[in-house]
């Protein structure tokens, strides 16, 4: 099954569904056909019965002579102090019924019927229709009380077999066999048709996936049309998709031209003081001083490396960072403890943090964004300045706000502040960095399920605001 295409499956489940549902609208038209025609055969039965208990007369004996000698085709039956007279009528036989006249014991006094032999000899109780089976022939059979003066203890026995019926059956059996070619000819084009416009939108899908491939072009888009069914669904989460990967594919690229920019700078460096070295004979502090040199460089390539390598390991989540209960409180207390001992271009960090602010998260994490919100407002802060921490609940989340009274940042930068090696032009060449620790930061939220935003006035300083949700209990 494996190997047959999709359409291929499409259409034999339409031909078998199709196939299905005819077979058992033809099974329920023959079953309803069936009943149909005894119920018909059932009426006409107790019609034509009921019909023969008009042509029974009971008469005088003196009377009924009389009437013999002016009519010779009834039938005259002595019954009690009298004769019976019976039309000639009660022997006519339509839709194969057939009728005969019992007395109460079930003793035959006149009539057809051709189970009388073969059904037992009894007594008749109560009028009523019911079913026969006779040599595996299968009768309806309608015993009928007759009414009316001295007629008491008479019954007619009305018969007819099914036979009819199941030949009316079979014509419209061989009727519908001999449409059923021209039913799976149609059958079999409905569900070509139905296959092939069912897959219609996933070959457009497919074709523009082929022109994306052979392109290189991401920004390729597939109609979603207006019709909001599940391929609609489908062709927006494959847009979605593109769109995703055409976001990380540029991403990526800006990653990679940036990162080769940043390292190109201190390999540049380092090969320089290497080459002047190897030049001449250099003094000892010529030689003290590229070796300081070259070890400034390595760290700034190593700091860069461990920040791309962490931006690396955050994207794989909590595989590689496992969240547990963490107390954040605790977390930004001593950080801010910590930082505040550095005292950065004199600047005076200061902090209010709420108790018992819990969430779920990763310790180490969960450090390392709150020294680099503390450390980006070093940075950019002004000198004698003030940064301000601050944690707190805020509605069902721990509210984080690191602010100062810096430089910072201009309207056109703020949409671009998160992304990774992302510097305003002024700043790369005063403040020292790869402009990698607010990314950090951003992505160390994102994986709390938090976020992140900033405010800022160009002059007059920046505020950083995370949460992250609190660990319900």
């Amino acid at each position: 099954m494996n190997s047959i295409s999709i359409r291929k499956r499409i259409f034999i489940i339409l031909f078998a569904s199709m196939a299905l549902v005819m077979s058992l609208m033809f099974a329920l038209v023959y079953i309803v056909a069936g009943a149909v025609m005894e119920k018909t055969l059932s009426e006409y039965l107790i019609s034509a019965v009921d019909a023969n208990t008009d042509k029974i007369i009971f008469l005088e004996k003196d009377v009924a002579e009389i009437i013999k000698e002016s009519d010779n085709d009834d039938l005259f039956v002595d019954y009690g102090s009298g004769v019976l007279q019976i039309d000639d009528d009660f022997l006519d036989m339509l839709s194969d019924v057939e009728s005969a006249l019992y007395t109460q014991y079930g003793k035959l006094l006149y009539g057809n019927n051709s189970l009388s032999r073969n059904m037992p000899l009894e007594a008749f109780d109560a009028s009523r229709l019911y079913r026969q089976v006779i040599s595996g022939k299968r009768y309806i059979v309608y015993d009928r009380k007759i009414t009316g003066e001295k007629l008491d203890g008479l019954w007619i026995r009305g018969v007819v077999p099914l036979t009819k019926k199941q030949d009316q059956l079979e014509q419209i059996t061989r009727s519908v066999a001999a449409f059923i070619p021209v039913l799976v000819i149609m059958v079999v084009l409905v569900s070509f048709l139905a296959s092939s416009s069912i897959l219609m939108p996933i070959r457009r899908m497919k074709e523009i996936a082929a022109a994306i491939v052979g392109a290189d072009d991401l920004g390729k888009r597939i109609e979603t049309g207006s019709n909001r069914d599940e391929l609609y669904q489908l062709a927006v989460t494959f847009n979605e998709m593109l769109g995703r990967l055409e976001d990380s594919f540029n991403r990526e690229k800006q990653f990679t031209s940036d990162a080769s920019h940043e390292l190109r700078t201190p390999v540049a460096v380092i090969r320089a003081q290497i080459e002047h070295i190897q030049a001449k004979e250099p003094a000892e502090s010529e030689y003290i001083e590229a070796i300081e040199t070259i070890g400034r460089q390595n760290k700034r390539m190593e700091k860069l490396i461990n920040d791309m390598l962490g931006l690396s390991r955050i994207e794989q989540g909590e595989k590689r960072y496992p969240m547990s209960e963490t107390d954040l409180s605790e977390i930004v207390r001593t950080t801010v403890d910590d930082m505040s001992r550095i005292r950065f271009r004199n600047i005076e960090v200061v902090s209010k943090v709420e108790k018992e602010v819990i969430i779920k998260g990763n310790r180490n994490l969960l450090e390392r964004a709150v020294i680099n919100l503390i450390d980006n407002a070093y940075k950019y802060g002004r000198e004698n300045g003030r940064t301000v921490v601050s944690l707190r609940k805020e509605g069902g989340n721990a509210h984080l706000e690191v602010s100062d009274n810096g430089c910072g940042i201009s309207e056109d930068a703020l949409g671009k502040i998160f992304d990774r090696f992302y510097r305003e032009e002024k700043s790369r060449s005063e403040v020292e960095g790869y402009g990698l620790g607010l990314s950090l930061v951003h992505e160390i939220v994102s994986l709390h399920g938090g976020a992140v935003k900033v405010t800022s006035q160009k002059g007059t300083g920046s505020r950083f605001e995370v949460e992250i949700p609190l660990l319900l209990r």
